[in-house]
């Protein structure tokens, strides 16, 4: 019940914070390119790694990265509720171009169709080497329920990745994701080349 209760809260705040996104003149104005890092636990130090490795690839671009940890909402819903809140808000701001999440944050935002296709921004010569590794989400209604429909090829599973995965501590699945409302699209394409595809 408690579970239910804590989803019904989050979908209540994604929809209210997804309605006033498109009013704002303030949410259309261009931010530097942003890769969100969330998982339960994220290692603030490796995303910080990150931020500097890419940036020296991809210079001159001031490239962000944000990690943001939402613990566990079944130990401790109050901190949960507020990282999930932030990562909500940094999607409704368009304030985020690519993330790099644990399999729970990313099926928890799958939903809201928040990631772009990869069949729709990069070639299938670029994909095809990571035809085992893409991620697909199947959907669910507006109580949750699984339509028995899939949001496909939506991520890269990086779990092998090390040098990326281990900044999701502990997680068991990591992928990567390019977010629907970049308004960094062609830099979004850029970085997640830089680094799955390189």
């Amino acid at each position: 019940m408690k579970g239910k209760k804590f989803a019904a809260v989050i979908t209540a705040a994604i929809l209210s914070l997804t309605s006033l996104s498109g009013c704002s003149e303030e949410s259309s104005k261009q931010n530097n390119p942003n890769i969100v890092v969330s998982a339960s636990y994220v290692n603030d130090a490796e995303a910080d790694n990150l931020k500097q490795q890419i940036n020296e690839v991809l210079p001159d671009m001031g490239i962000e990265v944000t990690a943001i940890s939402v613990g566990d909402p079944n130990k401790d819903p109050a901190s949960a509720m507020a990282g999930i809140m932030k990562l909500t808000t940094m999607f409704a701001g368009k304030e985020a171009d690519i993330l790099i999440a644990d399999h729970d944050t990313a099926q928890r935002n799958a939903g809201n169709e928040i990631f772009y296709s990869l069949t729709d921004l990069f070639t299938e010569e670029e994909l095809e080497p990571f035809q085992d590794k893409l991620i697909s989400f199947e959907t669910t209604d507006d109580e949750g329920k699984p339509t028995g429909e899939k949001f496909e090829n939506c991520g890269i599973d990086i779990s092998d990745r090390a040098e990326l995965a281990g900044m999701c501590v502990g997680a068991d699945s990591v992928g990567i994701y390019v977010i629907s409302n970049s308004t960094n699209l062609d830099t979004a394409k850029e970085i997640f080349r830089q680094l799955v595809f390189q």
